[in-house]
């Protein structure tokens, strides 16, 4: 993300405009940041439900 950030700075200051390859560069790096945001994302819900049945697991045995 920094890189991205980077050349849009570059841009700002030297007021020349952003290359194809700049462009292309940025949108990749955006797309796989929502991809590692998305993974982490479905990750965690997982490990949520799994100890949500566990809970529910652990709470049936308790009960006579």
């Amino acid at each position: 993300l920094t890189i991205f950030i980077v050349a849009i700075v570059d841009w700002r200051l030297k007021d020349e405009p952003l290359s194809t390859g700049a462009i292309v560069g940025g949108l990749f790096i955006i797309a796989a940041f929502i991809m590692l945001s998305l993974s982490t994302y479905r990750e965690m819900d997982e490990e949520r439900q799994k100890n949500l049945e566990l809970e529910v697991t652990e709470s049936d045995l308790e009960e006579p």
